[in-house]
């Protein structure tokens, strides 16, 4: 069965509990970032689904329905008409996954359990029949309902750990695991790093050196997160505030996070042949990747190149090549 479902919203999980509902101001909090998610969603081409009635149902408080906080001119919860209605056309364009047949048939009850908490969320036992077929599919939620990041989830008397989503860090958390969990091949790693490291910035054609290792990529796959992520999170905050003053902290600071990173020597650097072996186009200029982390102490290496910000920015990094060791000299 071809799974390309990657998000459901979880209509057990609209609820603003964690901020008060007669805060407007938390209230709005809670809502941009939720439409933010789905936003970022559609700009990654990530296919989000949602059930087609209950959701209208979901509890939001004790005393509102999510149909009520969308349609109500006066809400009981305190909700500018600007978001209810961009709330509400957010919602209307996610197609339903309970008319597809082939979705429907995976789900078995409509009620799972959260983290010992017994729910009815058609939607979460969607997702967690995905995950017993080896797909890792997000559940978008209101971060004010208390769920965030790896939560068990229950279902048949089988419990799983699904990705709950609030936030851009559970959000890339999400992709990152889902290259384990669905033992993606090279192609699939591809597809993925735009949701899982979407930070960096990728020189053309460098997947073909992910055969370029000197061990397999199916045994380097966790490692390769391992150091992406870090290249994606932290390496140009690093190299901006380092670079100019104290470049000798960089790889110091790669290191606190597991990754054994540096650039070469000035012998390497002055050798010719070494230059040109690390030297790749990228956006119309040459550059040479003299920087690398080290998957192996030995081989396999992933080399970039930070690039400095026109504004106040802290650049970008470059990922330009896989391999198992560039030319050294002698």
């Amino acid at each position: 069965m071809n799974l390309d479902i990657r998000h459901v919203i979880d209509e057990s999980g609209l609820r603003l509990d964690g901020a008060p509902a007669d805060d407007a101001a938390a209230v709005a909090d809670v809502i941009d970032e939720f439409l933010d998610r789905l936003e970022t969603a559609k700009q990654r081409d990530e296919r989000v689904l949602r059930s087609l009635n209950d959701i209208w149902d979901a509890p939001v408080t004790e005393e509102v329905k999510f149909y009520e906080l969308v349609y109500d001119s006066d809400p009981a919860v305190p909700l500018d008409l600007d978001r209810r209605r961009r709330l509400l056309i957010a919602i209307d364009r996610v197609p339903s996954w309970d008319e597809q047949p082939e979705l429907v048939d995976l789900v078995n009850v409509l009620e799972v359990s959260v983290d010992g908490e017994l729910v009815f969320a058609p939607s979460l036992a969607l997702a967690h029949a995905c995950r017993q077929l080896s797909r890792a599919v997000g559940c978008l939620n209101f971060e004010s309902s208390g769920r965030s990041g790896l939560l068990q989830v229950e279902a048949e008397q089988l419990a799983r750990d699904l990705h709950f989503v609030v936030d851009e860090r559970t959000h890339v958390e999400l992709f990152r695991d889902a290259v384990g969990i669905e033992s993606m091949d090279e192609a699939a790693f591809e597809a993925n790093v735009r949701s899982a490291f979407p930070c960096l910035r990728w020189v053309d054609r460098v997947w073909r050196g992910l055969g370029k290792f000197k061990r397999p990529y199916t045994e380097h796959r966790g490692i390769l997160v391992k150091h992406l992520s870090t290249l994606n999170d932290v390496a140009a905050q690093l190299f901006n505030e380092l670079s100019a003053t104290s470049p000798e902290q960089i790889s110091a600071g790669l290191g606190a996070h597991g990754v054994n990173a540096s650039d070469e020597n000035g012998r390497t650097k002055s050798d010719k042949k070494a230059s040109k072996d690390r030297t790749r186009e990228f956006e119309g200029e040459d550059h040479v990747f003299w920087w690398h982390t080290k998957l192996l102490p030995d081989t396999d290496r992933i080399h970039f190149k930070w690039l400095r910000s026109n504004d106040d920015g802290p650049g970008t990094i470059v990922v330009g090549i896989f391999i198992d060791h560039c030319h050294l000299p002698g």
